[in-house]
């Protein structure tokens, strides 16, 4: 069993937490983490786009994935949402071991 992170972005702080909640009451993460606002700029409906939002690694096991990744999809506020998987080649073995009994 492999451990991986999912980054995210979000609008805001609380859509962020909203959702990660519900994320972890499923369990299909273990825990997160939410950085500071951030600007993204981007294109959409042909135009360059500016807004500020909050990032966020969602820490959870391999075999979680697609069904975080599917939640996430459809319950996210934006209607493209940036879902990526990150491998992690190596962790600390405790932490490792914490996050699979969180998961279980």
């Amino acid at each position: 069993m492999k451990t991986c992170f999912i980054y995210t972005t979000f609008p805001n702080r609380a859509e962020a937490k909203s959702l990660i909640t519900k994320l972890i009451e499923s369990g299909l993460i273990a825990c997160a983490n939410i950085f500071p606002e951030t600007t993204a700029i981007y294109q959409w409906e042909n135009k360059i786009q500016e807004q500020n939002e909050v990032a966020a690694y969602l820490k959870t096991m391999e075999d979680k994935f697609t069904a975080a990744k599917e939640f996430i999809e459809n319950n996210h506020p934006y209607e493209c949402p940036c879902v990526a998987k990150i491998f992690i080649d190596e962790i600390n073995e405790n932490y490792f071991k914490w996050l699979k009994e969180s998961l279980s």
